[in-house]
C-alpha cells in the first residue's frame, strides 16, 4: 500500500462527499471502510511524512499540532514511529533561501505530542535562532537522521543565545544511531537567506560543545557528505572548498555525547576524515571509513594526516580509498597517490583490519587478495614508493612497515597465474626462496593455474595455429615441478591445480617427503598415459604419489588425453597397472568427481572423460578408507565402479546426467535393465544417499522408449538395509512428464522401510507452448498418482 496520496485536492474532496458517514480524521483519505480502519491504523500511520511548502513554517506547525490536539486525532499519537519533516520549496535546494525554516521548540511541541517516536529525520530544513526555550524533557530516540540542513553560526565569543543546533540534539537524551548527511553551517541565515559560511576558532567549538547536555549519549555515528558532492551544490565560497561536517563532528567531539561511541561510519574526503578520527580519539571500537583523495589539492586545504594508530581499543576497521582519475602519465599525480596510501598504511593498526579496499575512478578495485589493475598502473604506482617494494606485497600498495604484519593475512591464499610461461613460475619460487621474506611460512592455500594462450606469431605462415585463438589452452606441467615447488611451501594444506596438461615425466620423480593435504583439487586436467613404460606409466599417477594423506579429493574435468592404449581391453589391463602403482601411503576420505562438459554423444568424443581415473583409483590402496563419495558425470552407470570402493563407504551422493542415445542405449526395455545397475548393494556401510537423475529432452526425442523409472527403481530395490536417509530427485522437461511411468516408482519408494527418511524432488525446467490450465491439470494427475508417496514421506516439486 502507498503511503503518500497524489491525488488533486479537489476530486479527494469530491470522492469524500459521497462517503456519507465514513468522514472521520485522516483515515477517510485512505479510501478504507470505518470496519478496516481500526486494525489498519498502525501499519497507515507508523511512516509519517510532513511536507511545508512555505519558508515560515510556523502556521503549517501551529495547525498540524492543533490537528493533533483533536480528540479524533488520538490514535496517530500512539502508532506514529517514523516522523519525517521536509521543508524543501521545490527550488531543487539551490540556495539557502530555497530550504523552510525550523527552530527547535517548534520540534519539540510536535515530539510532544508523539511520544512513540523511534526515528526523526529532517531533512531540507534550516534550523534558526529562537527566544522559545524547549519545555520538555529530553527523550530516546534509535535514529536521527539529519539530511541537507543548515543551522545558524557557531558563536566563538560566548553571547548566551548558543548554537541553535544544540538546541535541536538536546531534545534527546540518548541517540542509538545519528546519521549525518550534508549537514552545514551558515552566517545571519535568516536574515539575509544567503549562504555564507564562516571560520570559527577553536574556542568556538568547546564552547558550544560544552552547552550539548551531559546526558546525551551517541551510540553510532554515520557521516556522509563525500567532501563538497554533497546534495547542496551552493556550499562553493569565497573562492575556496570547505570541509562541511569538520564543524558539526568538532562540535561533538567537544562534549560527552560520544563517550559511549561505539561504531562510526564515514564518507568523507581524505582531509575531513582524517580530522574527524582525531577528534574521535580513542573511543572507536568499529570503524567504517569511504574516503576520497582529492586530485589536484585545492591549495588552501590542510594536509591533515590519516593516522589510525591512536585508535588503541579499535577492533574492528573497514576502509575504502576512491582514487580520482589521474592520466598515467602524469608523475606528480601518481606520486602523490602513492605517498598518500604509504602514509596510511604506515599509520593502520594491522591486527583490527577486516577489509581493504582501493578504489580507482575507472572502476578498477584491488583488494588484500587479488588484483584487477592495469600492471602499467601498478608499476607506476610503486616507482614512486622508493624502496617500499616488498616482493609481492606491492600489489597491495603497502608499506615495509606495514608489510611484516600483514603477511599471514595477505598470503594465506596465492594464485599463480603461470599462463604457459615458464618464467613466471620460475619467478614464484624465486620469491619463495627469498630469506628476507616471511610469505612461504603463511601461505596455506596455493592456486596454480596453467592456462595459456596461442601466439599467432610465432606460427610458420599456413598452418592452422595462424588463426586467432580466443579460447585459453592447457598449459604444459610435470608433477617434478610440483614437487620442487612444494618443499617451498612447509605450512601448506590445500592446492589446486587447473588448466593443466599433465605430462608424463620419462623418469621417476623426485620428492624429497610425502606431503599431507586438507584438500587436493585438479580442475580441468589432461594427463597422459603410455602403456610401454616399465615405470609409472601414467602421470596422474606420479602426481599422486607426491601427496600421503589427503582429507578431500576434488576431480573436476580430468580426462586421459588421446587414446594411448588401444581397445578396451588394453584400458582396462593399464588402469589396473596404474592403480596398483600409486603408492601405499596415498589415502583419501572424500573423493568428488565431476565432468563439467558433457558428451559429444555423436562424435564419440569425450568417452573415456571419468571412467580411467575413477578405475585408477579403485585399483589402488586410497579407496580402502573412502567415507564419502559425490560422482556428477555423464558416464553410463555400467562403468562408475561404485562397488570397486569397498564397503568403506558411508554417504554417496550420485547424480546422472542421462543422455539415452549413448550412455543407456543399452537399457531402453524393461527387460534390459539389470538388477542393481549402480551396484549399491555392495556398499555396506552406506548411511545416506542422493540419487540426482538429470534427463536430456532432446535425448528421449530418440529413446522415447528409455525407462528412467524403471534404472530409479532396480536402484531403490538395492539400496542396502543400513541405510537411514534416502534423497531421490528427477529432472526433467515439461513436455516428457507424461513418459514416465510413476506408479512404478511410488511402488518401490513404498516398500521402503518406514524407519528410513525420505525425500524426493522434481524439478521441471522448460516451457510448452500449450494453455497453461491444461498444464495445470496435467500436474494435478502427476500429484494423485503418487498418493503413497506425497502422503508419508518428504517431498516438494520446483518450477524453473
Amino acid at each position: 500500500m502507498q503511503n503518500e496520496i497524489f491525488l488533486p485536492g479537489e476530486l479527494l474532496d469530491a470522492i469524500m462527499d459521497c462517503l456519507e458517514d465514513d468522514k472521520k480524521a485522516l483515515s477517510t483519505c485512505t479510501l478504507l471502510s470505518w470496519h478496516w480502519c481500526a486494525s489498519a491504523k498502525p501499519a497507515l500511520f507508523r511512516r509519517l511524512s510532513i511536507f511545508f511548502y512555505d519558508r515560515d513554517t510556523t502556521h503549517d506547525f501551529d495547525a498540524f499540532c492543533k490537528f493533533l490536539d483533536e480528540e479524533s486525532s488520538a490514535f496517530v499519537k500512539t502508532v506514529v514511529k517514523e516522523l519525517t519533516l521536509s521543508c524543501d520549496l521545490g527550488q531543487q535546494g539551490e540556495s539557502i533561501g530555497d530550504l523552510g525554516l525550523i527552530r527547535a521548540y517548534q520540534v519539540d511541541e510536535l515530539l510532544i505530542r508523539l511520544p512513540a517516536v523511534q526515528k526523526f529525520t529532517l531533512t531540507q530544513a534550516a534550523v534558526v535562532h529562537s527566544d522559545i526555550i524547549p519545555r520538555s524533557l529530553p527523550r530516546d530516540l534509535e535514529e536521527l537522521h539529519l539530511h541537507v540542513v543548515c543551522y545558524d553560526t557557531i558563536r566563538p565569543y560566548g553571547d548566551g543565545t548558543g548554537c541553535d543546533l544544540v538546541h535541536l540534539i538536546n531534545l534527546f537524551a540518548s541517540v542509538h544511531t545519528l546519521r549525518l548527511s550534508t549537514v552545514l553551517h551558515a552566517k545571519h541565515l535568516y536574515m539575509y537567506g544567503k549562504y555564507e559560511a564562516e571560520e570559527t576558532p577553536e574556542t568556538g567549538y568547546i564552547s558550544e560543545g560544552r552547552h550539548i547536555s551531559e546526558s546525551l549519549k551517541i551510540r553510532n555515528l554515520i557521516s556522509r557528505s563525500r567532501g563538497w558532492d554533497s546534495d547542496v551544490p551552493s556550499h562553493k565560497y569565497r573562492g575556496r572548498r570547505y570541509n562541511i561536517h569538520r564543524p558539526v563532528l568538532r562540535l561533538l567531539a567537544n562534549s560527552r555525547a560520544l563517550d559511549g561511541l561505539h561504531r562510526v561510519s564515514l564518507d568523507e574526503d581524505f582531509s575531513s576524515t582524517a580530522l574527524a578520527l582525531q577528534m574521535l580519539g580513542g573511543r572507536l571500537q568499529e570503524l567504517r571509513v569511504v574516503a576520497s583523495l582529492s586530485y589536484p589539492r585545492p591549495p588552501t586545504m590542510e594536509q591533515d594526516p590519516f593516522n589510525l594508530s591512536y585508535l588503541t581499543v579499535l577492533e574492528r576497521l573497514h576502509l575504502t580509498i576512491h582514487i580520482p582519475a589521474i592520466d598515467h602519465r602524469d608523475y606528480l599525480g601518481w606520486r602523490y597517490v602513492g605517498v598518500a596510501l604509504r602514509d596510511l598504511a604506515e599509520n593502520i593498526p594491522v591486527r583490527v583490519i577486516q577489509h581493504l579496499r582501493v578504489v580507482f575512478a575507472s572502476q578498477a578495485t584491488m583488494s588484500l587478495n587479488k588484483t584487477h589493475l592495469a600492471q602499467e598502473l601498478i608499476d607506476c604506482i610503486m616507482s614512486h614508493l622508493e624502496a617500499e617494494k616488498p616482493s609481492l606485497a606491492s600489489c597491495t600498495l603497502v608499506s615495509r612497515r606495514w608489510y611484516t604484519s600483514a603477511v599471514p593475512r595477505l598470503f594465506r591464499k596465492i594464485t599463480v597465474n603461470a599462463y604457459g610461461n615458464v618464467r613466471s613460475l620460475s619467478s614464484f619460487q624465486a620469491f619463495l626462496d627469498d630469506t628476507s621474506s616471511y610469505a612461504p611460512l603463511h601461505i596455506k592455500f596455493v592456486v596454480l593455474s596453467c592456462s595459456c594462450y596461442l601466439n599467432p606469431n610465432t606460427a610458420a605462415p599456413g598452418t592452422p595455429e595462424m588463426r586467432i585463438i580466443r579460447r585459453p589452452h592447457h598449459g604444459a606441467i610435470d608433477a617434478q615441478t610440483i614437487a620442487d615447488l612444494l618443499p617451498k611451501l612447509p605450512s601448506l594444506r590445500a592446492f589446486r591445480l587447473s588448466m593443466a596438461q599433465l605430462s608424463l615425466c620419462d623418469h621417476a620423480v623426485q620428492s624429497s617427503r610425502i606431503w599431507d593435504l586438507d584438500e587436493l583439487h585438479l580442475e580441468d586436467i589432461r594427463y597422459q598415459a603410455d602403456s610401454r613404460t616399465d615405470q609409472e606409466n601414467c602421470s596422474l599417477v606420479q602426481l599422486f604419489n607426491l601427496f600421503g594423506s589427503v582429507a578431500k579429493l576434488r576431480l573436476h574435468s580430468v580426462t586421459l588425453e588421446g587414446n594411448s592404449y588401444g581397445d578396451d581391453a588394453a584400458y582396462a589391463r593399464a588402469e589396473k597397472e596404474a592403480g596398483e602403482r600409486i603408492s601405499k601411503s596415498f589415502k583419501v576420505s572424500e573423493l568428488m568427481c565431476t565432468t563439467e562438459r558433457p558428451w559429444n554423444m555423436f562424435s564419440g568424443e569425450g568417452r573415456h572423460q571419468s571412467r580411467p581415473v575413477l578405475s585408477i583409483l579403485s585399483h589402488s590402496g586410497a579407496a580402502k578408507d573412502l567415507r564419502s563419495l559425490s560422482l556428477n558425470d555423464s558416464f553410463s552407470p555400467s562403468s562408475c565402479a561404485i562397488e570397486k570402493f569397498g564397503s568403506s563407504v558411508e554417504h554417496l551422493n550420485l547424480a546422472v546426467n542421462y543422455f539415452p542415445i549413448h550412455a543407456l542405449s543399452e537399457w531402453t526395455t524393461d527387460d534390459s535393465v539389470p538388477q542393481d545397475p549402480f551396484k549399491i548393494s555392495t556398499l555396506a556401510a552406506l548411511k545416506t544417499m542422493n540419487l540426482t537423475m538429470r534427463i536430456d529432452r532432446r535425448g528421449l526425442a530418440y529413446e522415447a522408449e528409455a525407462n528412467i523409472l524403471r534404472i530409479t527403481e532396480q536402484t531403490v530395490k538395492h539400496v542396502p538395509p543400513t541405510v537411514t536417509r534416502l534423497y531421490i530427485g528427477l529432472h526433467c522437461a515439461k513436455s516428457i512428464l507424461e513418459l514416465l511411468k510413476w506408479d512404478v516408482l511410488d511402488a518401490a519408494l513404498s516398500a521402503l522401510p518406514p524407519s528410513m527418511t525420505l525425500s524426493f524432488g522434481l524439478k521441471i525446467c522448460g516451457g510448452v507452448e500449450e494453455d497453461e490450465v491444461v498444464y495445470r491439470e496435467k500436474v494435478d494427475l502427476l500429484v494423485r498418482q503418487l498418493p503413497r508417496l506425497m502422503s508419508k514421506r518428504r517431498s516438494s516439486i520446483q518450477w524453473c
